[in-house]
C-alpha cells in the first residue's frame, strides 16, 4: 500500500521547514497508528508518503482486506486530524496484491529498510496516482481477494507506466454489511481411488486371511498427502462390502502425543457415552457396565480399570484392585485389546481396527498395539495402521505383521487423478504438465492444486485471459501447496474464520466446543461449517447429529492455523483454555495436558505450568510414567525461560520432586537423569530456603545413592534427613529417617547401628497413621524395616528372633495387600531360609515370589525369586539349571539399574561356577568384588566374600595357608561387624582346613573359643556341622563348651 499526502508542494510553500516537519510527522503517526491496528508493516517513510506491507513479516489472514481497512482507516483518521488550526490533510491511497521479494537495502545513514522488489509495489504506486483525494483504489487481484466485503466502483481500465497489461481499477466506497452467501453447489463426492492396485490387492489378501481367523496387522507408511487415508477408506469400504465388519477407527493427534491412550479414550468416550459431557457421573458407570455386557470380559476387573481410564468414578462398594502401577497398566492394555476383539456380534464378524498417524501416537497406545499384535495372530481381526516415513515400529517383527510403503503415483495415474479433480473443466496439456511438476505426483497436492487452477481459470476466462499464457500459469498455480490451501481458505470469506478457530482446537474437533469458543452468532458458525464441508475443507465424522468434525487433511488444518497472526492464535488458545475451564470443567480433570497445551500456545506461562504439573500428576496416577515425564519436561522447559526468582524456583522444585519419582520408576534409581533431577531438586531447596520438599528431596537422593553404590554419600544425606525430622519433631519423617539410616547401616555392615534404627522405625510405626507411606514412598516402611531386621538378626546370631520377625513382616505385608511390600517380605523371608540352608522351607517363598512378581511385573524382586530358585537348585545338585539360572537372575537384576547386593550374588556365582580351568578367572572376579565393597562401602557381605575366596583357593589346589588367610580375614571382618553367622561359617571352614593338616587341637580350640565367647542361636544345619567338626577333633558327640 502506497499512501501520499495530497498537494504536499503547496504545504511546503505555506509552512516553514520546521512546521512542515511536524505536520508530516503528525500525518505519519496517524497512519502508523491505523496500520499497526491492522498488523501492517511500515517499510519506508518516503518524505510525505508511506510504503506499507500486509503479510510481511508475519503471514496474516485476509491481507488484502486488512490493507483496505487500513486505507479507509487512514482516511477517517485524517478527517479528524488538525496538525495546525484550519489545516486538514488529504491523502491518496493505492493498494495492490501479488508476489514480491523483500530484502534489506541500506540507505543514507546506514539505515536498513525492508524494500519490496517486483511488479506489485510499482502497481500500488501507480494506482495511488490515480486516486482522488481521500480515496482508496485497488488492483484487480486485490478486488478478487476482497470478495463481497466492500462496495467498490470501477473507475476505468488504465494503461500504467511499467505495467505490461491494462488494469481495471476500482475505488473502494465503504465496507459492505456482511450478507449470507449464495448456497453453494452440492459438495464434490469423495474422489475415487486412483491406481494403488498392487497395494489394494495386498490389503485385500490380508483381509481375507484375517476373516479366516488368521489375524493380521498392516502398517501403511508414506509422506503427508500421499494417500494413506484414502487407501484406508477404500479398504474399509471393500471389507464392509465383502464381510460382516465391526470398524474401530482411532486417530492419533500431534497435540496429545504424550497423553496416555488418547485415541483410545476418545473412541471409548464416543462409543459408550455419545456425549460424555452431558452424562451424569453416576450414569457413566451404568453405561460402562452395559457396554461391557457386549463382551465376555471379567467385569470385576475390566470395569474399574476402564473407569479409571475414562475418569469415571468407581462405586464405593466395588472391591479395590490393589495393583501395582505397572500391573494396572498391563491389565488395562490386556483388557482393551480383548475388548476391541470381542465387540463383534458374532464369530463370523471381522474386527477392523484402524489407527491413523502413528507418528503422533503416545507410548501407551503403541504398547497397546504391541499387545494386540502378540495375541491377535489367531483372531478374526485386521489392524490397519498409518504413519509418516519417520515412524519406526517399536515392536519386534512378527509373521502376521506387514509394512507397506506408499509411494507417489506414476505419471499416468497422476494424470487420471487430475482429470477427475478437474471435472468438466478443460485443462491444457501444458497446464497438466505444470501441475504434475509442481505437485511431485503427491495425490493431495494434485487434487488441491487442480481445484485451485479450475477456480482461477474460471475467473480468468471471464476477463478474456487465456489460461495457456505463461504469465497466467505462474499466477494460477501457487508455488507451494501451502499457497494453494491459503487461497482456498481466503475464498471462504467470513467462513474462513470458522476454519481458523476450528484449527486452534486441532484436526478433530467437537462442534459444542467450537460453539463455546466462537464469538459470532450460532447461525454464522453453522453456516460456516456447512460451507467448509461443501468446499471439502472439512468432513463430518460419523453421525452429523454428534457434531464431530475433522479437517480433510492435516495440511489443511495447518494452513488454516498458519493463516492467523501469532497474536490472534495466542488469544484464541487462551479463549479455548478458559472455555474449557468454565464450560467443560471435566476436561481440566480428565485431560489437563490439553489445557496445558492451549495455555502454552497462549504464552500464559503461569497457567501452562500449573496444568503441565497437573498433567504429570494425573499421568503418574494412571501409571503412564513416560507420559508423565513428558508433561513435566514441558513445564520445566517453560520455567527455564523465566528469570530466576524465588517464585520460579518454588514451582520448579514441585516439578523436580515429581519428576524424580517418575524417572526412578521408569528408568531406575541409578539412571543419570535421576541424578541430575534429584541434585537439582536438592539445589532448589537451598535456593528457596525452608522448603517443605527438602525431606523428600533428601529421601530421593538417599535412594539414588544407595542403589548407585554411594553409601557414604547416602549416609550423609540420611543424617540430614534425620536432623530435619528431629528438629521439627515430625514423626512421619522420623519414621523414614530411621528406615533409611537402618538400611544404609546394614549395607555398610554396621549391624548394631542398623538394628537400632530399624527397631526404632518399627516402634514408631502405627498401622493406622502410617499406612499411606506405602503409596507416598513406594513401600510400607515397617515391612521394609522388619525385612532388614530379619537379616540383621540372623547375621548377629539370633535365629529365633529372625524367624519371628520374618513371620511378622510377611503377616503385615499380606494384611496390607500392597504388591511391592509383599514382594519385599517374600524375598527376605526366602533368603533367610537359604541363609539357614533350609531349602525345603525356602522353596515355597521363591515359587510364590516368581509367580507373584511375574504377574505384577515387579522386575527387581522377580530377579530375587529366580536367584533364590537357582541358588537352591545348585546347592541341591542341579547344576544344569542352577548356574544359568543364577546368571540370568543377575542380568535381570542389573537391568533394573540396581547395584546393591551385586557383590554378594556375583561372589557366590564366581565361586559356584568356577571350573578347573577357570579358577584364576573366578579368583580375579572375587578379588574385584571385594575391592568393590571397599570402594562403595557395601561391606555387609565382605566376610562371606573372603570366605568364598578361601573355598575357591582350596578347590583350586593352592597351598592351604592361602585359603586359611582368607578364612582368618573373613573372621576378622565378621568380628568387627558383629556378624556372628559369617564368623561361624568362616570358623568352620578354617577348622576343616586345619583338620586336613592334622592340626586337630588347633581346630578344636578355634571352635571352642567361638562357642565359649558367644551364645549362638543356631539353625539345624550349623548345629550339625559344629558337632561333626568337634567329633573330627576327637570330642565326644555333644560335648560342647558352654559360653562364658
Amino acid at each position: 500500500m502506497f499512501c501520499d499526502v495530497v498537494d504536499s508542494t503547496a504545504l511546503s510553500m505555506q509552512y516553514d521547514p520546521e512546521d512542515l516537519r511536524e505536520i508530516i510527522r503528525s500525518f505519519q503517526d496517524a497512519c502508523v497508528g491505523v496500520v499497526e491496528r491492522y498488523e501492517g508493516f511500515v517499510a519506508q517513510h518516503l518524505g510525505d508518503g508511506l510504503l506499507i506491507y500486509f503479510g510481511y513479516p508475519i503471514a496474516h489472514e485476509e491481507n488484502s482486506e486488512r490493507a483496505v481497512h487500513a486505507g479507509l482507516g487512514i482516511v477517517e483518521a485524517l478527517d479528524t486530524l488538525q496538525p495546525r488550526p484550519g489545516l486538514r490533510l488529504q491523502v491518496r491511497i493505492g493498494i495492490a496484491t501479488g508476489p514480491i521479494v523483500i530484502g534489506d537495502l541500506v540507505s543514507a545513514g546506514a539505515n536498513v529498510e525492508k524494500v519490496a522488489v517486483g511488479q506489485t509495489p510499482n502497481l500500488a504506486a501507480r494506482l495511488q496516482g490515480l486516486a482522488a483525494p481521500n480515496k482508496v483504489v485497488i488492483s484487480p487481484h486485490t478486488y478478487r481477494m476482497l470478495g463481497q466485503r466492500f462496495e467498490c466502483r470501477e473507475i476505468g481500465v488504465h494503461t500504467l507506466k511499467g505495467i505490461p497489461e491494462p488494469v481495471l481499477v476500482r475505488e473502494v466506497i465503504r465496507q459492505r454489511v456482511r450478507q449470507s452467501r449464495f448456497a453453494a453447489a452440492h459438495g464434490m463426492s469423495v474422489m475415487p481411488l486412483v491406481g494403488r492396485r498392487e497395494e489394494m490387492a495386498l490389503l485385500e489378501e490380508r483381509t481375507q486371511q484375517a476373516a479366516a481367523g488368521h489375524g493380521q496387522v498392516v502398517l501403511l507408511r508414506g509422506e503427508a498427502g500421499i494417500g494413506k487415508s484414502r487407501i484406508t477408506r477404500a479398504l474399509v469400504e471393500r471389507a464392509g462390502a465383502q464381510h460382516a465388519v465391526v470398524p474401530i477407527e482411532l486417530q492419533c493427534s500431534p497435540y496429545y502425543n504424550q497423553s496416555a491412550l488418547f485415541p483410545v479414550i476418545e473412541w471409548l468416550q464416543e462409543e459408550i457415552f455419545s456425549s460424555a459431557d452431558a452424562v451424569e457421573a453416576g450414569q457413566k458407570w451404568a453405561l460402562l457396565d452395559r457396554f461391557l455386557d457386549r463382551t465376555t470380559l471379567d467385569k470385576t476387573q475390566a470395569a474399574p480399570l476402564l473407569a479409571m481410564l475414562l475418569s469415571v468414578p468407581v462405586p464405593t462398594d466395588h472391591r479395590a484392585l490393589n495393583l501395582t502401577p505397572e500391573r494396572q497398566k498391563q491389565l488395562t492394555l490386556q483388557y482393551l485389546a480383548n475388548l476391541f476383539r470381542q465387540l463383534s456380534p458374532s464369530p463370523l464378524t471381522l474386527t477392523l481396527m484402524v489407527v491413523e498417524d502413528l507418528h503422533w501416537a503416545d507410548p501407551s497406545t503403541l504398547e497397546l498395539i504391541r499387545v494386540w499384535m502378540e495375541e491377535g495372530a489367531e483372531s478374526q481381526s485386521l489392524m490397519l495402521l498409518t504413519s509418516r516415513p519417520e515412524f519406526s515400529p517399536p515392536w519386534p517383527t512378527q509373521n502376521h505383521f506387514t509394512s507397506l510403503d506408499i509411494g507417489r503415483l506414476p505419471d499416468a495415474q497422476s494424470m487420471e487423478l487430475v482429470r477427475l479433480a478437474a471435472g468438466d473443466a478443460n485443462l491444457s496439456e501444458s497446464m497438466l504438465q505444470q501441475l504434475m511438476k509442481k505437485s511431485d505426483n503427491v495425490p493431495l497436492y494434485l487434487e488441491v492444486l487442480t481445484k485451485e487452477i479450475v477456480l482461477t481459470n474460471q475467473e480468468g476466462a471471464s476477463k478474456g485471459l487465456s489460461p495457456d499464457r505463461p504469465e497466467f500459469l505462474d499466477s494460477a498455480i501457487p508455488e507451494s501447496l501451502q499457497d494453494a490451501l491459503m487461497a482456498r481458505l481466503d475464498r471462504m470469506n467470513d467462513t474462513k474464520s470458522v476454519a481458523q478457530v476450528a484449527a486452534i482446537l486441532g484436526r478433530d474437533f467437537d462442534r459444542n466446543m467450537l460453539e463455546a469458543v466462537w464469538s459470532g452468532t450460532r447461525e454464522a458458525l453453522h453456516y460456516g461449517l456447512e460451507q467448509l464441508c461443501k468446499a471439502e475443507l472439512l468432513q463430518v465424522r460419523g453421525d452429523v447429529a454428534k457434531g464431530l468434525y475433522q479437517f480433510k487433511h492435516a495440511l489443511i488444518r495447518d494452513a488454516a492455523y498458519d493463516s492467523m497472526l501469532k497474536r490472534n492464535c495466542e488469544t484464541l488458545h487462551r479463549q479455548v483454555a478458559e472455555v474449557m475451564e468454565r464450560v467443560f470443567p471435566d476436561i481440566a480433570v480428565r485431560q489437563p495436558d490439553v489445557l496445558a497445551h492451549h495455555y502454552t500456545a497462549a504464552k500464559d506461562v503461569d497457567q501452562a505450568v500449573r496444568y503441565w504439573l497437573m498433567a504429570g500428576q494425573l499421568a503418574l496416577k494412571g501409571f503412564a510414567t513416560q507420559e508423565s515425564v513428558a508433561h513435566l519436561n514441558q513445564g520445566l522447559a517453560l520455567l527455564a525461560n523465566l528469570p530466576a526468582t524465588p517464585e520460579r524456583d518454588v514451582r520448579e522444585l514441585e516439578f523436580r520432586i515429581l519428576l524424580g519419582h517418575c524417572l526412578m520408576t521408569w528408568k531406575g534409581y541409578a539412571a543419570d537423569d535421576v541424578r541430575v533431577t534429584c541434585a537439582r531438586a536438592h539445589e532448589l531447596c537451598g535456593l528457596v530456603g525452608n522448603a517443605p520438599q527438602l525431606p523428600i528431596a533428601l529421601y530421593q537422593l538417599v535412594a539414588y545413592n544407595i542403589v548407585s553404590g554411594n553409601l557414604e554419600t547416602a549416609l550423609g544425606l540420611a543424617k540430614q534427613l534425620y536432623a530435619i525430622a528431629a528438629h521439627i519433631n515430625n514423626e512421619d519423617l522420623l519414621l523414614e529417617a530411621y528406615l533409611t539410616l537402618g538400611v544404609i547401616y546394614f549395607h555398610l555392615g554396621e549391624l548394631s547401628q542398623a538394628k537400632t534404627n530399624l527397631e526404632k522405625c518399627v516402634e514408631t510405626y502405627d498401622p493406622q497413621r502410617h499406612a499411606a507411606h506405602m503409596f507416598q514412598f513406594g513401600q510400607d516402611p515397617a515391612v521394609v524395616a522388619q525385612n532388614f531386621l530379619v537379616w540383621t538378626h540372623w547375621l548377629m546370631g539370633r535365629q529365633d528372633q529372625a524367624l519371628r520377625t520374618a513371620e511378622a513382616a510377611l503377616s503385615l505385608a499380606r494384611r496390607l495387600n500392597h504388591p511391592l511390600s509383599l514382594a519385599f517380605a517374600l524375598a527376605f523371608a526366602g533368603w533367610h531360609r537359604i541363609f539357614c540352608r533350609d531349602y525345603t522351607a525356602a522353596a515355597p517363598f521363591s515359587e510364590e515370589l516368581v509367580q507373584f512378581c511375574g504377574v505384577q511385573n515387579i522386575l527387581i524382586f522377580l530377579a530375587h525369586g529366580h536367584m533364590m530358585a537357582s541358588w537352591q537348585a545348585f546347592d541341591q545338585g542341579n547344576t544344569a539349571s542352577g548356574l544359568p539360572g543364577m546368571r540370568g537372575a543377575i542380568d535381570l537384576f542389573r537391568m533394573t539399574g540396581a547395584k546393591h547386593f551385586l557383590p554378594w550374588w556375583e561372589g557366590h556365582y564366581a565361586t559356584t561356577s568356577a571350573t578347573a580351568d577357570g579358577m584364576s578367572q573366578a579368583d580375579a572376579s572375587l578379588t574385584e568384588w571385594l575391592e568393590t565393597t571397599e570402594r562403595t562401602g557395601e561391606r555387609w557381605s565382605a566376610a562371606e566374600l573372603h570366605r568364598n575366596r578361601g573355598v575357591l583357593l582350596e578347590k583350586s589346589g593352592k597351598p592351604l595357608v592361602e585359603a586359611q588367610a582368607c578364612y582368618r580375614q573373613a573372621i576378622a571382618v565378621a568380628q568387627q561387624q558383629g556378624a556372628l553367622a559369617w564368623e561361624l561359617r568362616a570358623t568352620m571352614n578354617l577348622a576343616s582346613s586345619l583338620i586336613a593338616q592334622d592340626a586337630k587341637d588347633q581346630a578344636r580350640r578355634l571352635v571352642e573359643s567361638l562357642l565359649t565367647r558367644v551364645s549362638l542361636d543356631l539353625d539345624q544345619e550349623s548345629e550339625a556341622q559344629i558337632d561333626s567338626l568337634l567329633a573330627a577333633c576327637g570330642e565326644a558327640q555333644g560335648a560342647r563348651p558352654a559360653p562364658v
